[in-house]
């Protein structure tokens, strides 16, 4: 305690800490305090001065207050005060003077009968501190205390908890669950309803489609006929006509002239027929078309583009119906005023015929009229010439009046007939713009039915390409799928194992348990009575062989514990490295769970057979075993446990035997099940090619019947033969493949 000079108090601390190894929180620390006191000075006898002077007199102090303390704490009065403070060698002292220590002191001194007075002082001194009595404890920190206690009441409690039943909030999660796939289960079957209604009305809007055009071909041959026989129609009036006003016999030339004009219209009717024919070609063609757009779905590329997913291709193709029913509706609207302007065309006609009628009656009236005027004008001239006393000549003035009056009629008829022929022009002109509409609504007409083809062709291509990309992705999630089923058997199968371990071992745990009571029961008998009697042999060895069975099973219990800890510190390790969602955070939550109750269930299990192996290090276990006859009887029973275990083993070996008999069967089951779904996927989709080769067929002879009566065979015959050769040629592989299956089955 001084530096620069070695007469001092010197001071030596030890600290000893000591840490348990199977708790972390349960630490010992020791503290050891070595004191060299300096010895008391007397300025008288060391005639000292200076410097050393004044370290006896520091000497000095610290010994007074030192032996202050030690008076105070050992005169039994219980002072609530203790100077510790007066000196810093009582301050270094103070944890080891008074409270949880033990105080020992070794007083040097002089036999010299000089040093008397010394000797007596030192004596008294150290008398006074071996009157300190302390009782000291092992301290213990309350918090920690009730950390460890609380530590140990979790992990009974975790214990606990992985031998019980699920609890009722698992069962409500377990409802829950099921109620969500239900849910889902109608969501996807209203998906389905949805996306085939929605493929109906794509057929039906396609084929409307499809209709559209086949009426419009019929309604341009329509137009071409109706044309053509207008034409005849006139061409035949005028032949009656010209053959009425033919009042004597017919010459030479009139015969060649009617001639003439029935050759025109045979030809005129060869060209409604050719017309016809070629309407009825158009038709087939149309057909065919149809055929291999049709065809065309199962040949074409799949295109590298990214596929939608099951709810965007259902919007998609939503979307695209929609856009077909807003053309249809458009189609239909233009439909609707095109008949419209077409029956006020018609009307209009109807009234032109009736002008046509008025003028024939105008030039009557006008003829008629003329005529009436010439008889007028003679009867005037006869007035004139007549006197007026002639009996005749009042008649003559009566017709006049008479013939003026029907003139005037005829005049207002004329001009009414005539005001009625000018609107003859203006219905003309009033045609003609309507024709122009309907020409113009017809050409728009052409262009809606070419983009709804367009449209239909766009989605047909987008639908097949789509399909197919689906179709491969549902070949690769199946695939996966099947992998996944797989991994996940094998992972329930792994887990049922793993529970099934942990339900073993806690089952061990507890045989353990109970079995160690027994024996320390029977122990206490056995050590109160002081004798083991015969009959109790049989009992004290299946309870040394109950505990030693339960060690081994606890310690392979303990293993597979060890083994499942490190598999599910592997899978928290593998859910760390993956993408951070919800599902991955709630299933390592659960892992980390499950890691806190089998670190629980080892400590447990270690602490347990640490105890059996030391308790049985410490005794024998045949000191009960005193006599031949008990051992005769330890023997016995040995041997009758030995039976009774073997005769176990087989009994488990032939439940094995059968529950693996049993899983093999249903698996046998099942992949025949497969089969049959299989074997009907394959006959139906055999049953549709042929239904697609007879169509086609059917198709190619209407073709033959229609167009090789003509000698000619265009192209369009020879692709549909090649596709109708394809598809036999299909049609027999698949059935070649269904013989193979049918062998091997």
């Amino acid at each position: 305690m001084n530096q620069a000079s070695s007469r001092s108090h010197a001071v030596f601390t030890i600290v000893v800490a000591k840490e348990s190894k199977t708790d972390k929180n349960l630490a010992t620390t020791s503290k050891f305090h070595f004191v060299d006191l300096a010895g008391s000075e007397r300025v008288k006898k060391t005639k000292a001065s200076g410097e050393r002077l004044k370290e006896g007199v520091k000497i000095n102090q610290g010994l007074l207050a030192l032996g202050n303390v030690i008076s105070a704490l050992g005169d039994g009065t219980n002072r609530s005060f203790i100077s510790y403070r007066d000196s810093k060698l009582t301050r270094l002292l103070q944890d080891s003077l008074g409270g949880n220590s033990l105080t020992m002191m070794v007083a040097c001194v002089s036999p010299a009968d000089y040093n008397l007075d010394e000797t007596v002082s030192t004596l008294r001194y150290a008398d006074r501190a071996r009157r300190i009595r302390n009782k000291p404890v092992i301290n213990q920190d309350a918090k920690a205390a009730e950390i460890i206690r609380l530590n140990n009441l979790v992990n009974e409690l975790r214990l606990q908890l992985v031998g019980k039943s699920p609890t009722v909030s698992e069962n409500n999660n377990e409802q829950l669950k099921e109620e969500l796939e239900m849910e889902k289960a109608k969501y996807a079957d209203l998906l389905k309803k949805h996306k085939q209604m929605t493929e109906h009305l794509t057929n039906i809007l396609i084929e409307n489609t499809n209709l559209c055009e086949k009426a419009l071909l019929a309604e341009a041959a329509k137009d071409k006929i109706e044309r053509k026989l207008n034409e005849l129609t006139e061409q035949c009036n005028q032949t009656i006509d010209n053959l009425s006003t033919t009042d004597k016999v017919p010459d030479e030339d009139c015969k060649n002239s009617v001639v003439d004009y029935l050759k025109e219209i045979k030809s005129r009717l060869e060209d409604l027929q050719s017309v016809n024919m070629k309407t009825n070609e158009e038709l087939i063609d149309h057909e065919i078309k149809l055929s291999y757009i049709k065809e065309d779905n199962d040949s074409e590329k799949v295109d590298d583009g990214i596929p939608l997913n099951e709810d965007q291709a259902v919007m998609e193709e939503q979307k695209r119906a929609m856009g077909q029913v807003a053309l249809n509706q458009e189609l239909q609207e233009l439909n609707s005023a095109m008949a419209i302007k077409a029956s006020v065309v018609q009307a209009i006609l109807a009234s032109n015929k009736d002008i046509i009628e008025s003028h024939n009656n105008l030039k009557e009236n006008e003829e008629k009229i003329a005529h009436l005027e010439k008889e007028r004008d003679e009867l005037m001239q006869q007035l004139k010439q007549t006197k007026s006393k002639d009996p005749s000549h009042e008649e003559r003035r009566t017709k006049v009046s008479s013939l003026e009056t029907e003139i005037t009629d005829l005049k207002k008829k004329c001009q009414q007939l005539a005001n009625i022929i000018k609107t003859k022009e203006k219905n003309e002109a009033k045609i003609a713009t309507l024709n122009a509409e309907l020409h113009a609504m017809k050409a728009n007409k052409v262009k809606i039915i070419r983009q709804m083809r367009e449209e239909s062709e766009k989605f047909r291509k987008w639908k097949a390409d789509n399909e197919r990309a689906m179709l491969r992705l549902r070949n690769e999630d199946k695939k996966r799928a099947n992998a996944m089923a797989k991994m996940e058997s094998l992972h329930v199968k792994q887990r049922n194992v793993l529970k099934r371990k942990m339900e073993e071992a806690v089952a061990v745990n507890k045989r353990l348990k109970e079995a160690l009571d027994r024996q320390k029961q029977s122990q206490l008998k056995r050590n109160a009575k002081g004798v083991v009697k015969t009959g109790a042999i049989q009992q004290y060895i299946e309870q040394e062989l109950e505990v030693h069975l339960s060690i081994v099973e606890a310690e392979k219990s303990l293993e597979e514990l060890m083994e499942y800890r490190a598999w599910i510190t592997e899978q928290i390790e593998n859910l760390r490295n993956c993408t951070d969602d919800e599902a991955n955070r709630k299933k390592m939550a659960e892992l980390e769970n499950d890691l806190v109750l089998r670190k629980a269930q080892i400590s447990d299990l270690q602490q347990k057979i640490v105890t059996v192996d030391q308790e049985n290090k410490a005794r024998t276990q045949w000191d009960n075993i005193q006599s031949m006859l008990e051992a005769k009887v330890a023997l016995k029973c040995l041997f009758e446990l030995l039976v009774d275990t073997k005769r176990d083993l087989q009994n488990q070996s032939e439940k094995g035997y059968q529950s693996r008999y049993e899983e093999v069967k249903e698996a046998y089951d099942r992949l025949k099940v497969e089969f049959e779904n299989s074997k009907t996927e394959f006959d139906w989709e055999l049953a549709k090619v042929k239904q697609q080769s007879e169509e086609k067929l059917r198709v190619l002879l209407a073709i033959q019947r229609g167009v090789t009566v003509r000698g000619e065979k265009n192209e369009a015959c020879k692709q549909l033969q090649a596709v109708i050769q394809y598809q036999q040629d299909r049609l027999e592989q698949l059935e070649i493949e269904n013989v193979w299956i049918k062998q091997c089955w």
